[in-house]
């Protein structure tokens, strides 16, 4: 039996990713030491949770990549979220989409990953959203803004320029409305694009998932809005950005937030494990591969007669109870041990400010003596 360990922290070795995201496929069969006799939980946690995993993919691409079913994205977000996989999940669709996305059209297409993501940021988002674009939509209809988009060229920029200053002034305000999840998330995905694809396209992806495929999903209703904070954002990932360009002030803000989610501290964040919810989300995922076995098999990379035969054994009481306490008891241990982390991190941030306080008064000592 492989042993399930929580998400322990988010910071990506960048080693440690590249392993992660080898393209190698596992051959399962019965005999593979990957996939060990055990209970229907156990073998779909070996087959959903091992790196890479050929039934995650299969189930995305035969499952997720058209218009889906949605209970086929919360059966699976709920499977790998009561298990403390949450955050893994949805990082391991995107590392396969930095790996098989071609040009720079990056996180821009509506596969499996960004269906994952946009659930993510429907149940983790709420915060940040109200406080910046929903806020700014019902300042446009308070003010009857809106009604100023329908008029000459001239007035609609002049409403856009306004409501782009307004936005720049809340997403640097109110980022620590961002979520702790949300952070792992942008902060692990970040981090691997670099490695893979340097800076730049790191950056871009990351506007890319704030901005476009979060933040102004509620422009969609004002085109011109819409069509106007799109641009900025491209203009933000030109290097060379003329400081004097308004754009800037995005630009400015925007690597700022970077800055913040890629240095912020260990451990902010465990994915939770939920005992109550596994029984249910196993039912669930069972029944979904039955139903769907057929679409699931044609594209499965291996022997698909082990997944058939631990859905087809599936039994109440699936979960192997000594299992999921030592489960939870690594949980609890872990949680412990991250904010034991998170406090040494923010110490040492403490510490560091301190000596920089001191070095800074030393230095203003000897202008004063020049004096």
């Amino acid at each position: 039996m492989i042993a399930h360990k929580p998400h322990r922290s988010f910071h990506v070795d960048v080693d440690a990713v590249r392993s992660c995201t080898s393209t190698s496929t596992p051959n399962f069969t019965t005999d593979s030491p990957l996939v060990k006799t055990g209970s229907t939980d156990e073998l779909l946690r070996q087959l959903f949770f091992s790196t890479p995993s050929p039934l995650l993919n299969a189930y995305c691409d035969g499952l997720l990549r058209q218009l889906p079913n949605p209970n086929h994205i919360i059966s699976l977000m709920t499977f790998y979220s009561s298990r403390g996989k949450y955050v893994d999940l949805i990082t391991m669709t995107a590392s396969r989409e930095i790996d098989t996305t071609k040009g720079t059209q990056l996180f821009r297409g509506n596969g499996a990953f960004i269906k994952l993501y946009s659930a993510m940021t429907a149940l983790e988002g709420s915060k940040i959203k109200k406080a910046t674009t929903l806020a700014l939509v019902d300042y446009m209809k308070e003010a009857e803004l809106d009604k100023k988009l329908a008029g000459t060229p001239e007035e609609v920029k002049s409403v856009c320029e306004s409501l782009f200053d307004i936005f720049v002034t809340l997403i640097s305000k109110h980022y620590n409305e961002l979520s702790d999840c949300h952070k792992v998330v942008l902060r692990t995905i970040y981090l691997e694009v670099y490695s893979k694809l340097g800076e730049q396209q790191a950056k871009n992806g990351f506007y890319t998932l704030l901005f476009l495929r979060f933040l102004f999903i509620p422009f969609l209703q004002y085109p011109p809005v819409l069509k106007f904070f799109q641009s900025a954002v491209v203009q933000c990932q030109n290097p060379n950005l003329d400081k004097n360009n308004r754009i800037y002030q995005l630009k400015f803000a925007i690597d700022n937030i970077v800055d913040k989610v890629v240095s912020s501290p260990y451990s902010i964040y465990t994915s939770s494990i939920n005992l109550k919810l596994q029984e249910k989300s196993l039912t669930q995922m069972c029944d979904v591969i039955k139903a769907e076995m057929k679409v699931i098999a044609k594209i499965y990379d291996g022997d698909f007669g082990v997944v058939f035969q631990a859905v087809k054994s599936k039994k109440e009481g699936s979960i192997n109870i000594d299992f999921a306490s030592q489960e939870l008891r690594c949980w609890r241990e872990n949680k412990i041990e991250n904010a034991i982390r998170l406090n040494l991190d923010l110490k040492a941030e403490i510490e560091k400010v301190v000596r920089l306080n001191e070095q800074l008064k030393v230095k203003i000592g000897k202008v004063k003596s020049l004096i």
